[in-house]
């Protein structure tokens, strides 16, 4: 699979930003203060970093698997905004474009399922 240079480069500035709100979310996660960002758009942006789909095991426990792992679901997404782009650049090798079809589409599922919740 070869990409032209502007599809690389749309893929590189989108998972930035999208690094750049989930390292934010999983901040607001961990240090639950005064959202400035969030009242500047609307606010009520706690609602989804304090629910209980916000972290692996609330997401687990909802399907009835009953695990500790507190781990913000934000920095799943920042590790996968990193590994997206990741794939893009090594995209030479035939197997990395099968690997970043299938990973993006596990990717976009979980977070269709999560903007559903």
């Amino acid at each position: 699979m070869k990409l032209s240079g502007n599809v690389k480069n749309t893929i590189y500035v989108l998972s930035l930003i999208a690094f750049l709100l989930s390292v934010y979310l999983t901040y607001s996660h961990y240090v639950p203060t005064e959202n400035k960002l969030c009242d500047l758009i609307g606010g009520d942006c706690d609602i989804a970093t304090g629910s209980m789909y916000s972290t692996v095991d609330g997401i687990l426990n909802e399907w009835g698997i009953y695990v500790n792992l507190p781990i913000p679901v934000a920095l799943l997404g920042a590790i996968g905004f990193l590994f997206i782009p990741y794939m893009v650049w090594n995209i030479k090798k035939k197997y990395y474009s099968d690997i970043l079809f299938y990973s993006t589409l596990v990717f976009v599922v979980f977070c269709a399922y999560l903007t559903y919740a």
